[in-house]
């Protein structure tokens, strides 16, 4: 072979100059859809692995619960949100978590469960706990009367929501709802005797 002449690498016959033109360089959108499907089933592999993912940071988040490990179920709780940030179940469980460890950012958790979600009872309920602990009573009220609201028959919430109107000085709304507890759940001891108590 001359050293001007190509080798031939494409075909048993050498190229002219027109039938280089034709040698496809890049892939086709139009024409060939190969690449597009390549991509597509690495998106949906890539999904199944991060659901995968969370679902093992879920049960090791609980496990260390279970062991009273909170430090260690937060770590995990927060790699789920990192997995999947749009999870409001997940950032709702990471607040929690964040409020048994102490962490300020519980509150900054709920309450970007409660702007997507505006009748998130449970948000509502652990929002109000950590105001009631930092003795922001009117605003623990206004939030348990909220989890009231969208979660009527959970017997806790109408409990707490009577020791916050006690704490207030409303005796007879905290009355109302320790008998609605006792109502809702008569094995509740802390709402009877809260109810006794008055």
């Amino acid at each position: 072979m001359s050293s001007t002449s190509l080798p031939n690498v494409l075909g048993a016959q050498s190229q002219t100059g027109a039938e280089f033109q034709n040698i496809p360089t890049r892939i086709n959108s139009t024409g060939n859809n190969t690449g597009t499907q390549l991509i597509t089933g690495m998106d949906e592999q890539i999904a199944a692995l991060q659901t995968q993912l969370t679902s093992i940071h879920q049960v090791c988040s609980e496990a260390c619960s279970s062991q009273g490990d909170f430090a260690g179920a937060l770590v995990h709780i927060s790699c789920c949100v990192a997995i999947e940030p749009d999870n409001m179940v997940l950032r709702n469980q990471r607040g929690f978590l964040r409020y048994i460890n102490g962490d300020d950012e519980a509150i900054g958790d709920f309450q970007e469960v409660l702007a997507r979600e505006p009748e998130n009872a449970d948000a509502y309920f652990n929002l109000a706990m950590i105001y009631f602990g930092q003795e922001r009573v009117a605003e623990a009220e206004r939030n348990f009367a909220l989890a009231v609201r969208f979660s009527p028959g959970e017997a806790e919430n109408w409990n707490n929501l009577g020791v916050t109107r006690f704490q207030l000085g409303r005796a007879n709304e905290a009355r109302e709802c320790f008998q609605k507890a006792v109502e809702l759940d008569p094995s509740y001891e802390e709402a009877r005797d809260n109810l006794q108590s008055l």
